[in-house]
């Protein structure tokens, strides 16, 4: 992290923090929130089944809980399976009744548990796949944080993630 103007660093006889430490959002003198990495896989490309999309995040910033994750431009496929769970490596951040609108192809997630910057978070869903081969999509992810407490430095840039 580069320190941005004003800085803060701490100074005493047993501990120094550097100015690169302390600078970020929590003292206002960080960059805006975004992802440095987002994601999109999948577990086959057959049609008429089964297929499980798999999605990895690493943002900058925490993303607070009762934060709404949005994936957008999942079109061509069926709903979700029955359970409509998220599942992976990192499920436990996410609500267990996720909004999929299969004909606009839109996921939103509410975020249950902070999730942290800076570490990468994967998580995945199934859906089945369309009759139709079809071409690649641009799927597009954005957060959006809850009113009030914190939500000033939570203005998120959505990505658009290569699949």
């Amino acid at each position: 992290v580069t320190p941005k103007e004003p800085t803060v660093g701490v100074e005493s006889e047993d501990v120094i923090i550097g100015d690169s430490v302390m600078s970020g959002l929590v003292l206002g003198a960080g960059d805006r929130p975004f992802f440095n990495l987002a994601s999109i896989s999948e577990s086959t490309s057959v049609q008429r089944t089964y297929n499980t999309l798999m999605i990895l995040i690493n943002s900058n910033s925490r993303i607070p809980t009762s934060s709404k994750i949005t994936l957008t431009g999942l079109k061509g496929t069926l709903p979700m399976t029955e359970s409509g769970q998220i599942a992976g490596m990192h499920p436990f951040y996410f609500g267990s009744n996720p909004l999929w609108n299969h004909a606009s192809g839109t996921l939103v997630l509410e975020v249950v548990s902070v999730i942290p910057p800076n570490a990468n978070r994967m998580f995945a869903f199934e859906v089945k796949n369309g009759f139709a081969p079809q071409a690649a999509k641009q799927v597009y992810i954005a957060v959006k944080c809850p009113a009030g407490g914190n939500s000033g430095w939570c203005l998120w840039d959505g990505v658009y993630i290569p699949y």
